[in-house]
């Protein structure tokens, strides 16, 4: 219990679309700075490109807005700089040192922990994006040459830190933020023309093999299989706030050694901006709230489902924590986007997840196993939130209360040798059960595993 309670869900998620916009709006003022040709927007308001207004958008929005973009903790945005001890650009290092000092701090004390700098994310970017991109974490190196690169195309340092290669590729710019635990890598598509694919050759030596993830992702694990660093799944937005999620019109794929991201922004709004990054395997690769978290019998603990997405959207992403590396891994995802659940092992070991998908009652088995879901029962409208789910000493599992539109006093019961959900009350089988809790001194309260005020009313509905 002492493991579960320890891990913290970040839940400063951020999808923040003027952000983005204002990364479009960096890289269109230092076009015009340059005199580059103007790019074509098929935004509402042609004339936001005009010099003055796209500087007053950068004021207004880039500056102040885009860091809620990013997912990671609350690490502040760390400035890129000129490297100063080699060629090239990096995040400060002065900052980033007070920020591994800090943590060193909190990893002496009791309490929550914060992540270990071993596992923090270091780049090390080129003058020119042609050539490689070097990604340091927990001491290895990967390198990135991005494939059919403007080789002229040089980093310019924006005012607020962040770093832009313009013309990286046909007809789009390249832009870098970081924080300690994360390097944001924003594609900014201009001009209806650009290219929509995007490859880099990954150079990862002997001892990291990149594993592609049912989350989208890939992960880059040591000869153990522990993930030591992350390629996170691409999200984006076109100009008028229509978003991209990776399996849709983004796509993520692994050959290889070749890494490639690809887009469909047919009929989207010009600009585009996509973002894939490098993440720490410290931290989540998907930041959420209201998920479940349980520990599997080899130490590790499942985590399933929740919202994300501004806390708003339910996700079927599920993710694995090993405490002996301190890392994350993706798991299979559920069939089913799944929220306001609850996750009950079954006494064979699986793990049984019964949540709402819109207004269905939806249950998956996980089997640690196979690493696989397994669809099972549902009921039509038979949604509800904040149920209790218990195994019971007969193996079937009580859910029990719960509330739709008012609280409810039904209860289902999942029958795991038919895969069934029992719509109504439990049957007298269940009730003796309870009463033979009692009768050896254990509490019904405390074996169903429910709060006072859930107990009162689950024990008058099981009592005959």
């Amino acid at each position: 219990m002492r493991l579960i309670n320890s891990i913290r869900a970040d839940t400063k998620i951020a999808a923040t679309l003027l952000g983005i916009a204002g990364i479009a709006a960096l890289l269109l003022l230092l076009h015009a700075q340059t005199g580059a040709p103007a790019t074509r927007s098929n935004a509402p308001s042609a004339d936001c490109c005009s010099a003055e207004k796209t500087s007053a958008a950068l004021t207004t929005y880039y500056p102040k807005r885009v860091a809620e973009h990013f997912e990671l903790t609350d690490e502040s945005q760390l400035a890129i700089i000129q490297n100063p001890n080699g060629e090239g650009f990096v995040p400060d290092n002065r900052a980033m040192n007070q920020i591994e000092k800090s943590a060193r701090e909190k990893l002496a004390k009791p309490g929550w922990h914060p992540i270990d700098p071993e596992k923090f994310v270091r780049p090390i970017f080129p003058e020119t994006y042609a050539d490689a991109i070097r990604i340091f974490s927990q001491s290895h190196q990967v390198r990135a040459v991005p494939l059919d690169a403007n080789p002229v195309s040089a980093a310019k340092i924006g005012g607020d830190g962040s770093l832009v290669y313009a013309d990286a590729f046909p007809g789009c710019d390249i832009a870098y933020r970081c924080t300690a635990l994360k390097t944001e890598e924003f594609i900014v598509i201009r001009d209806s023309s650009a290219t929509t694919k995007w490859s880099w050759n990954l150079d990862c030596g002997a001892a990291l093999k990149p594993r592609m993830t049912p989350m989208h992702t890939i992960e880059l694990c040591d000869a153990n299989g522990t993930p030591r660093l992350r390629i996170d799944a691409p999200r984006g937005t076109d100009a008028h706030g229509a978003p991209l999620q990776a399996g849709e019109r983004l796509t993520l794929t692994l050959d290889g050694m070749r890494l490639t991201v690809s887009a469909d922004v047919k009929g989207l709004a010009l600009p585009v901006v996509i973002d894939p990054s490098w993440s720490s395997t410290g931290a989540m690769a998907v930041a959420r709230n209201g998920h479940t978290a349980n520990l599997l019998d080899d130490g590790t603990v499942l985590v399933v489902g929740g919202l994300t997405t501004g806390i708003s959207t339910p996700t079927s992403t599920c993710e694995i924590y090993d405490p002996a590396a301190a890392t994350w891994s993706a798991a299979a995802s559920m069939a089913v986007l799944c929220f306001n659940h609850r996750t009950t092992r079954l006494a064979d070991g699986t793990f049984f997840c019964i949540g709402r998908s819109s207004n269905d009652v939806v249950c998956e088995v996980y089997s640690p196993t196979s690493g696989q879901w397994n669809p099972t029962a549902s009921i039509s409208n038979g949604a509800r939130d904040a149920f209790t789910s218990t195994l019971l000493p007969n193996g079937k599992v009580l859910i029990a209360g719960g509330a739709s539109s008012s609280s409810s006093k039904s209860c289902l019961l999942y029958d795991p040798a038919s895969g069934n959900v029992k719509n109504g009350h439990p049957d007298v089988s269940v009730a003796k059960q309870v009463r033979a809790l009692h009768q050896r001194k254990e509490p019904a309260m405390k074996s169903l595993g429910l709060d006072a005020h859930s107990a009162t009313f689950t024990l008058a509905v099981l009592t005959p």
